[in-house]
């Protein structure tokens, strides 16, 4: 895959060939990351500027040149004839030249360019395809092309526009925020300080003594108080938002330049030697020597000015002649770079301030006024690149001391900043506009009037108004003096360098009080109609209606709507009627009401059911790619069916053919490398190229696209040449019936017809034509009704089918039903599953309600199992519970369930020294159940006995021997009483029930 470079930015020129010398580049990479594959023959026409393998371009300095378009302001006298305050009448020539400059600050003219060329960048600038003193070429990586001195030869039929490329942003060498020391400012900025230089050569043959350095200083800026001069017009103009200051700027290279002490020969003005004869020197040459000697009298070492425009905004240039030879006629008076930073002038010129803004709105990115010619109250404005002469930027005022002119109305809404709060946009579909608006020259007591209007024409070539007011900056303006002027700009919507058209002068005579512009809609024109202008009052004022007019009668808007409508006038923007205020309601089946209805079809009524041939294109790439083919999509929308008559592509490649298959249904599914024709696709024709970044046309196809149906298209050339796409994806590109989707750059093999090495979600660059056919569908609801309640009732409606809406279902029948027609519980038994199978199988029913299913039940005739089911599986399962068979004694041993045979008894615990007696209320084995398990024999230690833990306690002895002698009394024999009994019991001695043998206790000891 190969990258075509970005199209150009170029710097465009009021007769000034300027070397704009930053050193950035623009990197020339396009999006894609695949290489892909070279065309396989060479194209002598059409020469390829190729990439090294990481996608950059590495030209040496020699080779890359900025472009730059030349413009020249021609002298009174020496081009057409003089029309008042020394004004040529020019022709409408453009007079642009090209040139390159080099990193270098040298500058070469491109003057072998064919008019094909010149006429073809022209157009791209006024389209703002391409911006002055920004589009760079590889010179060196074009096969042909040529530097020889001060001159570049490109080949003839050279695509310049598209093989240039956009250069980086404007930092300098240095980096940072600001401007580096040898880096190029954004001079279109329009509001702030302008840091100007003014360069006298003196050549030794002609060393322009008229002029001292003191006096140029007093008309450029003012220095000795003069009157009228570049840098109050300027600040006037702008009131007080752009000021010139004759001086470095401070802040340059962070203060490596901040004065021109001991250098300068008056404020803001260099008087330099130039140390050579002027004459047999081309107008390169010269240019050149100044830069050099300028750089050379600022930084003689060469260490911080690198290049131009080093720390200043605008250098002027100016000699004392020019000599005719081959490169210059000699007929201009200055010329100056458009959005660059030079300028340079002949003679006196370099004193008349109309000249110095004419220039200065170049540098600031103004194209030329002009007129196609016009009539007006005052005489006839002729035809011409820069006659219209209410503004500046047209042939300006030529004189030392008349100069108060500013912009016109276009100039003055693209100029960012200076009357920003003055701009109004009307769109006249949307609304009508009238009311008073204030000239340029009396901006500061505008209120809230506006100094320039802008009308919205739905395309790039707007239109503006402003009152050209002769008061204040504006004063000395000598064109149609406090009349209203119209301006049409031929690109760019007025908001960058565009071309503009003086189209109308306007006052409250009855010839000229209103202008018709035609062409915004078919069915009426637009009105500028002047009301009243009142040049007494401060500010003067205009008044003015911008709008359609209003319609009159319903008959008014029945003859403009035809028969097949039936209309009234209402007031306009009312809902539902056009500009003209006509409400127009078409009369049902009625060939001419522009719809398509039933019983019409294209055969019998084309003029409602025909649309086209209409053609769908997406942008135009300017950065492009390059391989054999594309494949992409065409869909119809579902009110048209769709028939390709035309496929147009952008050529890289000159000679071969070129084919097209298509395939119904798109192109998705088709595999890589297969062939075309077992996979669905259809050979439809070829045509041979026509030329290299033209498009070519595939005209006479017939390739059908139902409505609401894609097609995929394939666009090969069969001999390995290419075609140019865009590299990236820009989404579908659709119009009313039809859509363009992203498709894929593709390799084709004309021998096995088959498509290879896919690049995707790219976009093709290129057109396709074709009709529509929007014969009707349908006379009745029934004839749309596809058989599904769920997606809605369809309607017809004006013989279009139209899809109804899904019915909305809710619990519990949230679910539609095609077959019932009806909002219902369930479609299926999966509907109703709840997951739990233990409740049963839930089923639905054919009323599309859910049925509860039957429970599993379980159970067993085992007393002690518990029974339950698993939801997950709906078995049962039995799980044994022993607390059912405990009978609450311990002694006895734990009975246990089984899950057979029910309760099973368990084996007696059996009790052994030293706890040989187990206890039922302790459950557990124990010493002593009674006293008598303690008694130790021995009635002298005391009498045992046995606690409520199952212990033996041993008794207190018997004391024989006490030591007082007690007072003897008569003794009464008691009875003998047995001792007391424990509440401990013997354990009972149970039988096992098993084997039919007895346990007995083990007897009790004595101590």
């Amino acid at each position: 895959m190969k990258f075509i470079p970005p199209a150009i930015n170029l710097a465009l020129y009021c007769a000034c060939i300027l070397p704009v010398t930053g050193k950035l580049r623009g990197n020339g990479k396009g999006s894609g990351n695949e290489k892909g594959k070279g065309p396989s023959n060479p194209q002598d026409d059409q020469p390829s500027p190729v990439l090294t393998e990481d996608g950059d371009y590495h030209a040496s300095p020699d080779e890359d040149c900025t472009l730059l378009a030349i413009d020249h302001l021609m002298i009174p006298g020496e081009e057409g004839h003089n029309i008042g305050h020394g004004r040529a009448l020019e022709g409408d020539a453009s007079g642009l030249e090209w040139a390159c400059t080099f990193a270098d600050g040298t500058v070469a003219d491109m003057s072998g360019l064919d008019d094909s060329q010149r006429s073809d960048l022209e157009d791209a600038m006024n389209k703002g395809q391409i911006v002055s003193g920004s589009a760079r070429l590889d010179l060196g990586r074009i096969p042909g092309a040529s530097r020889k001195g001060s001159s570049v030869t490109l080949p003839p039929g050279f695509k310049v526009k598209q093989n240039a490329r956009a250069s980086g942003k404007g930092k300098g060498q240095g980096g940072g925020s600001g401007r580096a020391a040898s880096g190029r400012r954004n001079l279109a900025q329009l509001v702030g300080n302008k840091y100007t230089l003014v360069v006298k050569g003196k050549f030794i043959d002609y060393p322009f003594d008229s002029k001292t350095p003191w006096q140029i200083s007093d008309d450029v800026f003012g220095t000795l108080n003069d009157a009228v001069n570049m840098a109050s017009q300027l600040e006037a103009c702008s009131f007080g938002k752009l000021v010139t200051k004759p001086e470095p700027d401070p802040a340059w290279g962070n203060g490596a330049f901040t004065s021109l002490e001991g250098i300068e020969s008056a404020p803001g003005v260099l008087e330099i030697d130039m140390g050579v004869n002027m004459a047999g020197m081309s107008k390169s040459d010269i240019w050149n020597l100044f830069v050099e000697k300028t750089m050379l009298a600022l930084d003689p070492t060469g260490a911080v000015i690198t290049s131009l425009p080093g720390p200043f905004d605008h250098i002027m240039f100016s000699r004392e002649v020019c000599l005719p030879n081959a490169s210059d006629s000699c007929t201009w008076a200055a010329y100056a770079s458009v959005n660059s930073w030079g300028q340079m002038y002949k003679g006196n010129y370099i004193s008349y301030p109309g000249v110095q803004v004419h220039e200065m709105g170049h540098a600031l990115n103004l194209a030329h006024s002009g007129s196609n010619g016009i009539s007006w109250s005052g005489g006839y404005v002729s035809v011409g690149g820069y006659t219209d002469h209410t503004g500046m930027m047209g042939n300006p005022l030529f004189s030392d001391e008349v100069g108060n002119m500013c912009f016109n109305p276009a100039k003055n809404f693209q100029i960012d900043g200076w009357y920003n709060d003055a701009k109004i946009t009307l769109d006249p579909m949307d609304a009508t506009w009238e009311g008073n608006m204030v000239g340029v020259g009396e901006y500061d007591l505008r209120g809230d009037k506006p100094v320039t209007i802008k009308i919205e024409t739905g395309t790039p070539q707007d239109i503006f108004v402003g009152f050209n007011r002769a008061a204040g900056p504006n004063l000395q303006n000598d064109l149609a003096d406090n009349l209203v002027n119209v301006i049409q700009v031929e690109g760019n919507d007025g908001v960058g360098y565009s071309q503009s058209r003086l189209i109308g002068l306007l006052d409250t005579s009855a010839s000229y009080s209103e202008l018709s512009v035609p062409g915004i809609v078919d069915y009426a024109d637009l009105k500028i109609k002047v009301n009243s202008i009142n040049a007494g009052t401060l500010p003067g004022t205009a008044n003015l209606k911008i709008g359609f007019d209003q319609c009159t009668s319903d008959l008014h808007c029945q003859d403009l709507a035809g028969g097949c409508f039936t209309s009234s006038c209402l007031p306009q923007f009312t809902a539902g009627t056009n500009v003209l205020g006509c409400l127009n309601i078409p009369i049902l089946l009625c060939c001419g009401n522009d719809i398509c209805e039933g019983g019409e079809s294209s055969t019998n009524c084309a003029a409602d059911c025909t649309a086209g041939p209409n053609t769908i294109q997406p942008d135009d790439c300017q950065s492009c790619w390059a391989r054999d083919g594309a494949m992409f999509d065409v869909e119809a929308k579902p009110d048209a069916d769709l028939s390709i008559t035309s496929i147009e592509y952008k050529a890289y490649t000159a000679s071969g053919n070129v084919r097209v298959y298509y395939r119904v249904g798109g192109k998705t599914g088709y595999a890589s490398g297969t062939n075309l024709l077992s996979n669905g696709w259809v050979y439809a024709k070829q045509a041979a190229a026509c030329g290299a970044w033209d498009y070519c046309a595939i005209s006479g196809l017939s390739i059908n696209v139902p409505r609401g149906n894609k097609v995929g298209l394939l666009v090969a050339y069969d001999n390995g040449g290419d075609i140019l796409y865009y590299s990236n994806n820009f989404g579908i590109v659709e119009d009313d019936y039809a859509m363009v989707h992203p498709g894929a750059a593709v390799n084709f093999n004309l021998a096995g017809e088959y498509a290879y090495s896919f690049h995707n979600s790219l976009m093709f660059t290129g057109k396709v034509t074709y009709t529509a056919d929007l014969t009707t569908q349908c006379t009745s609801d029934g004839d749309c009704d596809d058989g599904s309640f769920c997606n809605g009732q369809e309607t017809c409606n004006l013989g279009t089918c139209e899809s109804g809406t899904a019915p909305t279902c809710t619990a519990p029948n949230d679910t539609c039903s095609d077959a019932l027609g009806a909002c219902v519980s369930c479609l299926s038994e999966v509907d109703c599953a709840d997951g739990n199978l233990c409740n049963g199988i839930e089923t639905c029913n054919a009323s599309g309600q859910c049925v509860a299913g039957t429970a599993v039940t379980c159970g067993d005739t085992i007393a002690c199992t518990v029974d339950f089911c698993t939801p997950s599986t709906g078995l049962c399962t039995s799980s044994p519970n022993h607390l059912l068979c405990d009978d609450g004694e311990y002694c006895n041993g734990a009975e246990t369930c089984d899950t057979v045979n029910g309760c099973q008894d368990a084996s007696p615990i059996i009790c052994s020294s030293p706890m040989p007696f187990c206890s039922e209320p302790l459950d557990q084995c124990v010493k002593c159940l009674s006293n008598s398990d303690c008694d130790d024999g021995d009635m002298c230690n005391g009498g045992e006995t046995c606690n409520v833990s199952g212990q033996c306690i041993g008794g207190t002895p018997i004391d024989c021997n006490p030591t007082e002698t007690p007072t003897k009394s008569p003794v009464t024999p008691q009875p003998t009483t047995p001792a007391p009994t424990s509440d401990l019991t013997p354990n009972p001695v149970t039988p096992a029930p098993t084997n039919g043998l007895t346990t007995l206790a083990p007897a009790t000891n004595g101590p």
